[in-house]
């Protein structure tokens, strides 16, 4: 580990049980991206919500993270903390809440995550109203993006830039957009391995989207998204890299349409 506070801090503290897995765990860290390593991440909870984006973002900037899998809601809220961050409210008693309570929230359009309060309007409708702006015009012209591409593209809108309430820098998704995560940077340059690290790149931002947009889409009559793509990274990736049983694709069925 490098030598700076928190690592002389842990290095003389952290010595017994998982105080000394989660020191191993950092030196091992260290030693993979010595050795040209690449590191993927993934995310799960209120992560974005609890503003892990003050740590991730500067990890993204300093090329320790590589590329990401995570929730829809991970994703989007990031966004949602950048633009509506002081209309957020803490619920520190949240577990002590009867169902009166909560129903009181959901009349004020507070929509809780353990103990804090995302606020809709100030948060969802407005990144809504832009998204919706860019869909059409995408649409109108035949462009096909990935999800994250679309989120990518509202943060240099004006519209929502001038609706930030934290600095920019503590954003990840803006850290991610700036460095343009891609793992096939980071993995060998021949042409099969590069074609399958750009499949892998994708798929990397498409999963934390397979429960947000696939479902609805399935509803509506649309071939399933998830089985769609997961096939074609399958087809992409040479042999040698055996994905197809990791990913399960051969378990994917297409919902029936309702």
């Amino acid at each position: 580990m490098s030598q700076g506070p928190v690592s002389q801090f842990i290095d003389l503290h952290y010595r017994h049980f998982n105080a000394a897995a989660l020191k191993d765990a950092a030196e091992a860290y260290t030693r993979h991206l010595d050795q040209g390593g690449i590191m993927l991440m993934t995310l799960a909870g209120a992560m974005s919500t609890a503003e892990l984006g003050i740590s991730l973002a500067e990890m993204i900037r300093q090329g320790k993270v590589h590329g990401i899998v995570c929730t829809g809601a991970n994703l989007e809220e990031d966004i949602f903390n950048l633009v509506a961050h002081d209309f957020y409210e803490r619920i520190p008693n949240y577990r002590d809440l009867t169902p009166a309570d909560e129903q009181a929230l959901l009349a004020r359009h507070m929509n809780r995550g353990t103990d804090t309060c995302i606020p809709e309007m100030e948060a969802m409708r407005r990144i809504a109203d832009v998204n919706r702006k860019d869909w059409m015009a995408a649409d109108a012209k035949g462009e096909r993006l990935f999800p994250h591409e679309f989120f990518w593209r509202i943060l240099d809108s004006p519209d929502l830039q001038k609706s930030f309430q934290i600095d920019p820098k503590n954003s990840w998704m803006i850290a991610a957009k700036e460095k343009n995560l891609q793992a096939t940077k980071r993995l060998s340059a021949s042409s099969k391995s590069a074609a399958a690290s750009r499949v892998i790149s994708r798929f990397v931002w498409f999963r934390c989207f397979t429960k947000t947009f696939a479902a609805p889409m399935c509803r509506c009559g649309v071939t399933s998204v998830r089985s769609a793509i997961l096939q074609r990274v399958t087809e992409a990736i040479p042999v040698q890299f055996q994905m197809k049983k990791s990913l399960g694709v051969s378990s994917v069925k297409a919902p029936q349409n309702t």
